[in-house]
């Protein structure tokens, strides 16, 4: 009890004392892509308190932050943040302003396909079409696949917006490129496959299809008419396309991928209500991995079924894959990933067996970072006490603050302000600005009954 009684006294500071201390420890932080993104949380939260001023002063801040340096794909995702922050307090051409500079990013490099797709992606998803187009139109020639992909997905917005015209045009833009690359052909029919199929043209979608050389894509292909069959509340046109896609995943030669384009069917199948059917075809991906005669195919299989039953919220079969990968690094962030979907339940077999798999890796860092992981995920599920001692015990630095930032994080989601003074006490006496800035906005959020931040930063930036 005397751990708990030495800071049950403590106060928590008010959201206007967390966001001034955020502040503070904002100017100190040296990685532009976390000072950006301290300045745009900083200008939000200001916002929600109506503050418009502050809010907008920490907006530049954080845009000059942005164009301190030429920036990588990384800090281009900050751009499309902080419009989004900006959307709530300022006028739409402020947005479109903020926007703009990720023009000039993709203008400079036209060879960087990431950050163009980066772009292009994110403009769809605030329905700027055109300005998708135009990133997308940025993209070296030499990069026929993804030129093509490129126009397969703007394609799919315009038929979504009743454009078919237009979706068209860009569809009759992408089979320009099929020949350049042969051996990427394939990946091209699938994206022409899918944006047909967005647009409803059966016909054209399903020809597209059966152009699939490879079964793995043939089967990635008809997925994908299953997912647009689904949305469009065709439940018969889903299950027969969703047979094809077993059909064909069936037919793959190689025994890693046939599990796992198999276990991307069931995915599939899960996604479209079919839960029972799904878990048979799970198992039957599980049982074709034992057949792979290399382990390392054999873990790399077993690291996508996982992922794919996750993904349907199959958390028993998901475990399941874990316990077979030997590849500790796989088994152990699968597993946490396991965890992370059954919060804030706890489940004391699953953590014990999360905690032997981090201590089997060879890595110091992978394994401090599994562990504070770890630790940060029994806070959310209330073991505060082995959450404490596992992230104190920590020898690794960066990954000892990461840890107390998501547990600090989880104890003011939960309301045990005592516990999250005393990690966020810890956190400041490491005077590391990222994690200090980040855990007084945590605390600000938590405070204003809002959604709280990313616990954990990924990047070891300082």
């Amino acid at each position: 009890m005397l751990w708990k009684r030495r800071v049950s006294s403590q106060n928590p500071p008010t959201v206007e004392e967390c966001l001034s201390r955020a502040e503070k420890a904002a100017a100190r932080i040296p990685s532009v892509y976390w000072r950006v993104s301290t300045h745009t949380r900083l200008a939000e939260l200001w916002a929600r308190l109506q503050n418009l001023q502050n809010a907008r002063a920490h907006l530049q801040q954080a845009i000059e932050a942005y164009l301190s340096e030429l920036p990588s794909e990384r800090e281009v995702r900050q751009v499309f943040r902080i419009a989004e922050s900006a959307k709530s307090f300022e006028e739409a051409s402020r947005c479109e302003q903020i926007l703009a500079l990720a023009f000039e990013t993709i203008e400079a490099d036209p060879e960087d396909y990431l950050t163009i797709k980066l772009c292009t992606t994110s403009f769809l998803e605030w329905n700027l079409l055109g300005e998708a187009l135009r990133a997308a139109r940025m993209l070296s020639e030499e990069w026929a696949k993804d030129r093509a992909e490129l126009f397969c997905a703007v394609a799919e917005a315009h038929f979504q917006h009743g454009e078919a015209e237009q979706a068209e045009a860009l569809l009759q833009e992408a089979v320009r490129y099929l020949g350049v690359s042969p051996w990427h052909d394939d990946k091209i029919r699938v994206a022409l496959a899918r944006a047909w199929a967005k647009g409803g043209r059966w016909e054209q979608a399903a020809l597209w299809a059966g152009l699939i050389e490879e079964p793995d894509h043939r089967a990635e292909a008809w997925c994908a008419l299953a997912q647009a069959y689904h949305q469009q509340g065709n439940s018969e046109g889903a299950q027969q396309a969703l047979a094809n896609a077993q059909t064909h995943a069936l037919e793959v030669e190689s025994v890693w991928l046939r599990a796992q384009t198999l276990a991307q069917v069931a995915r599939e199948y899960a996604l479209a209500g079919a839960t029972e059917q799904a878990e048979t075809l799970f198992r039957d991906a599980l049982a074709i991995c034992e057949t792979e005669p290399d382990p390392e195919a054999q873990d790399m299989a077993l690291d996508r079924i996982a992922e794919y039953a996750l993904e349907a919220r199959l958390l028993q079969i998901s475990y399941q894959a874990c316990l077979r990968t030997q590849n500790p690094v796989y088994r152990t962030f699968n597993l946490i990933d396991v965890l992370f979907c059954l919060a804030p339940a706890y489940d004391a077999e699953m953590y014990a067996e999360a905690l032997r798999s981090a201590k089997r890796i060879g890595s110091a860092s992978g394994r401090a970072e599994a562990l504070a992981k770890i630790g940060r995920q029994l806070a959310w599920a209330g073991q505060f006490r082995q959450a404490w001692d596992i992230i104190r015990s920590l020898p690794h630095a960066f990954w000892r603050g990461a840890g107390l930032l998501g547990y600090a994080h989880a104890c003011a989601h939960h309301q045990r302000w005592d516990l999250a003074m005393r990690a966020l006490q810890a956190i400041e006496r490491m005077r590391i600005p990222n994690f200090t800035a980040n855990a007084y906005l945590n605390f600000a959020e938590a405070r204003l009954g809002g959604d709280v931040g990313d616990p954990a930063p990924p990047e070891q930036d300082r």
